[in-house]
């Protein structure tokens, strides 16, 4: 198919509209409405009635509020009309961001690092596969039962001491890895 023009895609298109409005006016068939009859000549029934015109009721004024709205003029940078109220497109007034999320914690700080930190040495195993030494296996046991003592004590932190335990042994399984990967 070749392709057209957009010039040649108006003239069609306008061609079109006016076909359209020529048969409109001369109270011609639709091609749906050709077809039908052709269809029912056919059949040897008589040809369907075309569809009465159809007539629009006359469009009814809205009613006029009777208070003005308050808008806010963007350009402007004000509130119109002593507007006691902000605009949904502002920041909020105390320059927070708009989309704000909470703030993450240390202690989910701390385990995002430490998941990167573990990312990193697997990374670093699979460069230096050939120099795993058994001191190395033995350390990263080591690392695993330390980060086991804060997992569990990060869950079932419930009073300061068991809080301040399982932050320190995290401490000590993140320094633990790094000795062991860097």
């Amino acid at each position: 198919m070749k392709t057209q023009t957009p010039q040649q895609i108006a003239d069609a298109a306008a061609k079109r509209a006016a076909s359209v409005a020529a048969r409109k006016a001369s109270g011609g068939l639709t091609v749906r409405q050709q077809r039908a009859a052709a269809k029912a000549a056919k059949a040897g029934m008589p040809a369907p009635p075309p569809p009465a015109p159809r007539v629009r009721a006359p469009r009814v004024a809205r009613p006029t509020a009777t208070r003005r709205r308050r808008h806010f003029n963007p350009f402007a940078g004000t509130f119109n009309a002593g507007s006691t109220t902000r605009p949904s497109n502002l920041p909020p007034a105390n320059g927070a961001p708009i989309f704000a999320q909470p703030k993450p914690s240390l202690r989910a700080l701390r385990l995002v690092a430490l998941a990167a930190i573990e990312d990193a040495f697997r990374q670093f195993l699979l460069e230096h596969r050939a120099n795993v030494t058994d001191d190395m296996r033995a350390a990263y046991a080591k690392y695993t039962k330390v980060k086991a003592i804060a997992m569990g004590g990060l869950a079932a932190a419930a009073n300061d001491a068991t809080r301040n335990e399982a932050d320190a042994a995290l401490r000590r399984a993140a320094l633990q890895l790094i000795t062991l990967g860097f």
